[in-house]
């Protein structure tokens, strides 16, 4: 199957977001110079846009710089300082970050973004010229081949010292990572699983790709969604796999017990945080 769902928005093959990844990386290779090397920063809620920009990173050969779109203001512009992206994606409701990205930088519209909200991107001056990098698009074939050829992703977190730092993963060791994850708990391509975790933290990049490469469904929620919204998600989509933090798997399935509709298709709750 390896079907995309996104909760309230649409549902589509991860072939066609693949396909129309192209589109997207042929637009930010003009109108932003983003290539090979050159750095793309995320501050984004679970989405389609989401997905969508990181399948045109890995087409072009952008180093992604994962950012929670729940950062300060001034963590968030001391990334920008200091981490020098080409380009830079916020939601457009976000206006703590917005408004950041309109200080940075020039910006153009364009992208649909969560239900009710489009994509502010942050471009960086002109356009550099054509960079003689091969792209990983143009060396290999499959998605899977494409992320030998990336530079590590950054991914921001505070850890335990709250103190914003960035720590780079090679994406074929996340790939590698989703996989053994995944295959512990003997997910097939007849599985449906709902990572209730944020793109923008490694462990939902574990599952996302972990998922579509085994084959199965993926099921990818807002992460500022109510507790009600992420049970709808669940019981309509049929979620086989759960993968959560404790505390929202404390809300869902905890004391207060959880719907037929939710506990009989689900056959793995997998929690940790």
């Amino acid at each position: 199957m390896r079907d995309l769902i996104f909760p309230n928005e649409t549902t589509e093959p991860f072939d066609a977001a693949l396909q129309r990844s192209a589109a997207l990386a042929e637009r930010l290779a003009r109108e932003a110079g983003l290539g090979p090397g050159e750095r793309l920063v995320l501050a984004l809620e679970n989405s389609r846009a989401h997905v969508d920009l990181v399948l045109a990173a890995w087409r072009l050969g952008a180093q992604l710089i994962a950012v929670p779109p729940t950062a300060s203001g001034p963590t968030f512009a001391g990334i920008l300082e200091s981490g020098a992206p080409r380009v830079v994606a916020v939601e457009s409701k976000n206006e703590r970050l917005a408004r950041i990205v309109d200080d940075w930088a020039r910006t153009i519209q364009g992208l649909q973004g969560t239900p009710g909200g489009g994509i502010v991107l942050g471009l960086a001056g002109a356009a550099p010229q054509a960079s003689p990098t091969v792209r990983p698009d143009t060396l290999a074939v499959s998605w899977q081949e494409w992320l030998a050829h990336l530079p590590p992703a950054v991914f921001y977190t505070s850890g335990s010292t709250s103190t914003a730092k960035g720590v780079p993963l090679h994406w074929a060791r996340i790939l590698a990572k989703g996989r053994a994850v995944l295959g512990h708990y003997g997910v097939t391509a007849q599985d449906r699983v709902m990572p209730i975790l944020p793109l923008s933290h490694v462990y939902g990049l574990y599952c996302l790709l972990g998922t579509i490469d085994l084959g199965a469904d993926a099921i990818l929620c807002s992460e500022s969604g109510t507790p009600a919204a992420l049970a709808a998600g669940l019981a309509e989509h049929g979620a086989s796999v759960a993968v959560c933090p404790p505390i929202v798997g404390a809300f869902l399935f905890g004391r207060h017990g959880c719907a037929p509709a939710i506990r009989e298709p689900l056959r793995v709750l997998s929690m940790g945080g």
